[in-house]
């Protein structure tokens, strides 16, 4: 069956209540046009996977992956005009998502299995980095680590309401769960303890699990504090409705049950709804003041916009839009006032050498009200496995990172912006 008249269907239970989804899968947007936009591509030691700016915009960090126990976060200076590269701090493991606290003092990095670490040093969690030392170029930027599980992949950072300052840090542990059928977890960390501990100050901290569905990976907190979203890439239990399809070689089968979008009450630490969201969903944004969740659905090759107020009080009418995008979908990222969203279509698991990604920009209200191939504005090749978006603080900017082609491509808006008007 081609991929562009399939549906995959996924019926979830929820206290009772029988909730089935159709999402499609890609139907080429025909209308699109190719684009050309002007960038800059910046070789690395390593395989990125997520990017971070400065509050100010003039560094930009880069998490990579050198071995698989082994990584770093490059510290890049982004002038006017073109950006250099000014030094690579060190961390302990493979180097994966990042978060930056509020006030930009400390860089959060989720790091993996690493073995050659300082003794008062550790892997498998979450490592603190000291900013201003990381763009001094001290050596000892590099911080603690506070231990989750050897599969941490994600961070994120809520903000305490009261207070106004970094309230708890959360980490998906994507394989968490030690047997078939075991979910895996988010860690909940409160965030003062966490840096005490990374400076040397004060004992481990208490870390809470919040048990999920099955690979976490994507998170984002609403911006009052209140509520924890978390893309799943399976459902613990269900039809396997889903499949990786081959994309030109060799072909790749993975069925399994439909992915999840759950909502944890960051108050009370639980899970107060699960609900489907395509095959293999791998990450979550928030805009619209948090009323609309963006939702890569990567094995669906579809980008989905949720209702916030509906995915608790109303699941059967959350979804809102599907967009049919490129092959395997990661990071997407709003820009140009949110009339724009580009998204990085990794094709990750297509087996022909030197495979590359694409890019695909869409209007960003079609794509919210009415999905569709139409929302599709433009499209452009990209390196192999492009991965995770930043944009830079005065909107100029959009970075991306090339997993595959162990490179930073940083692109001028205003290119786009103009290719697709």
């Amino acid at each position: 069956m081609s991929s562009s008249n399939k549906f995959n269907w996924s019926c979830v239970v929820l206290s009772a209540i029988v909730l089935c989804a159709a999402i499609p899968g890609i139907s080429d947007p025909t209308s699109a046009q190719n684009i050309n936009p002007v960038q800059q591509q910046i070789p690395l030691p390593g395989s990125p996977f997520a990017a971070v700016t400065t509050a100010d915009g003039r560094y930009v960090f880069v998490s990579m992956v050198i071995t698989p126990t082994t990584g770093g976060v490059e510290v890049i200076r982004q002038r006017k005009n073109f950006a250099t590269i000014k030094g690579i701090i060190s961390t302990c493991g493979s180097a994966h998502g990042m978060a930056m606290s509020k006030g930009g003092r400390y860089l959060l990095v989720t790091v993996q299995r690493g073995t050659s670490c300082p003794s008062d040093r550790t892997s498998d969690g979450v490592q603190f980095i000291d900013v201003r030392k990381a763009i001094a170029g001290d050596s000892d930027a590099a911080m603690g680590t506070v231990r989750t599980d050897p599969s941490a992949i994600e961070v994120a950072i809520s903000v305490d309401k009261g207070t106004g300052q970094n309230g708890i840090i959360f980490v998906a542990n994507e394989f968490a769960g030690k047997k078939q059928g075991d979910p895996d977890t988010v860690s909940a960390i409160d965030f003062k303890q966490a840096l005490a501990f990374a400076s040397g100050k004060s004992p481990k901290p208490l870390v809470g699990t919040i048990p999920v569905d099955r690979a976490p990976v994507g998170l984002a907190v609403s911006a009052d504090g209140r509520n924890l979203y978390v893309t799943n890439e399976k459902a613990l239990s269900g039809p396997d409705s889903c499949e990786i399809a081959g994309n030109g070689c060799l072909p790749v089968m993975n069925p399994g049950p439909m992915g999840t979008l759950s909502v944890v009450d960051i108050h009370s630490g639980n899970v107060v709804a699960d609900i489907p969201a395509g095959c293999s969903p791998t990450r979550v944004i928030l805009t619209n003041n948090d009323k609309v969740a963006w939702v890569s659905a990567r094995d669906s090759d579809a980008l989905l916009a949720f209702d916030t107020s509906k995915i608790i009080n109303d699941p059967a009418n959350a979804l809102l839009s599907t967009t049919p995008v490129g092959i395997e979908p990661d990071g997407a990222q709003p820009f140009f006032s949110k009339r724009l969203m580009a998204v990085a279509n990794t094709n990750r698991f297509d087996m022909c050498v030197g495979a590359g990604g694409m890019v695909s920009i869409l209007n960003f209200d079609t794509a919210l009200k009415s999905g569709g191939a139409a929302a599709t504005v433009g499209t452009f090749d990209a390196g192999m496995f492009p991965r995770q978006w930043a944009e830079s603080p005065d909107h100029r900017l959009l970075y991306l990172t090339e997993f595959g082609s162990n490179t930073l491509a940083i692109f001028t808006v205003s290119s786009i912006v103009h290719q697709v008007q």
